[in-house]
């Protein structure tokens, strides 16, 4: 399984993208925009278990950097350097829509049964 987070938008606090699944946009992204973010490059993901959030969650094998996940938030200030997922871009330094935990669900629920991961981050400003 393939995923992309082509991040397209930027402020001084947030990166904002979209994620792919395999080639199809799946929904918004949302990152810090300081030393915390995930650098652009490939890396792998896998679904592990969280001791911060109690479950299986996506984890993304950031070298040097332990815990970044694929998670909700309603502004950039939620994450401590993950990813968080949304299906609207309400603002510069919110993310969300309805059913934030819904999104979430729905991608974990893509990724199980899945061993090979990876997600490619990119930087395509304005597109």
């Amino acid at each position: 399984m393939r995923l992309m987070n082509q991040r397209k938008w930027k402020s001084p606090d947030t990166y904002e993208g979209e994620l792919s699944i395999d080639g199809e946009y799946f929904c918004y992204t949302m990152e810090r925009g300081d030393a915390l973010h995930i650098p652009t490059g490939l890396y792998t993901v896998e679904m592990t278990y969280s001791p911060k959030f109690g479950r299986l969650m996506p984890l993304i094998d950031v070298p040097g950097r332990d815990g970044i996940r694929f998670h909700s938030g309603v502004t950039y200030k939620d994450s401590e350097g993950c990813v968080l997922l949304g299906d609207k871009l309400l603002s510069q330094e919110q993310i969300g829509g309805g059913l934030l935990d819904n999104i979430v669900q729905k991608f974990e629920a893509k990724l199980l049964g899945h061993s090979d991961i990876t997600i490619l981050v990119t930087e395509n400003w304005g597109d």
